[in-house]
């Protein structure tokens, strides 16, 4: 599409984020919280696409490169990681959250305590202890 297209867009975008932000229109939290990342990634998306077109409308002397420049790459890297939110509260909200991550510590734990033995820096450790389920 053209450049105000893609700008009229991104004001109902940003405009339906905000109402979402005021309303809450869930009465679940988390779905609240997923909503408003969706309308986060789809605007940062829309943004780079509105970077993008105005790139291309520049004459070729001119042209930044935006699409291999620093810009370009922390918006990639922003979009990247606001789409991983929510996978990352539903993996933090697991009940299984509390034991795999005593799991993963007593391991590292067994595993530092190893390698300073293998040194000569410390003594031989404890067998690693094994894990149920």
């Amino acid at each position: 599409g053209t450049a105000s297209q893609l700008f009229v867009g991104f004001l109902i975008l940003a405009t339906s984020l905000l109402v979402s932000l005021r309303t809450q229109p869930y009465l679940n939290h988390a779905l609240n919280n997923f909503q408003v990342y969706s309308y986060l990634i789809e605007c940062v998306t829309l943004l780079f696409g509105i970077c993008i077109l105005s790139d291309t409308d520049v004459t070729a002397a001119a042209a930044s490169g935006f699409r291999s420049g620093t810009l370009a790459s922390l918006i990639n890297f922003v979009c990247a990681t606001v789409a991983a939110f929510p996978i990352i509260s539903i993996f933090l909200k697991s009940p299984r959250w509390g034991s795999w991550r005593k799991r993963v510590a007593s391991a590292a734990v067994y595993k530092i305590r190893l390698l300073l033995f293998k040194l000569g820096a410390g003594p031989k450790p404890d067998e690693l202890p094994q894990s149920k389920g």
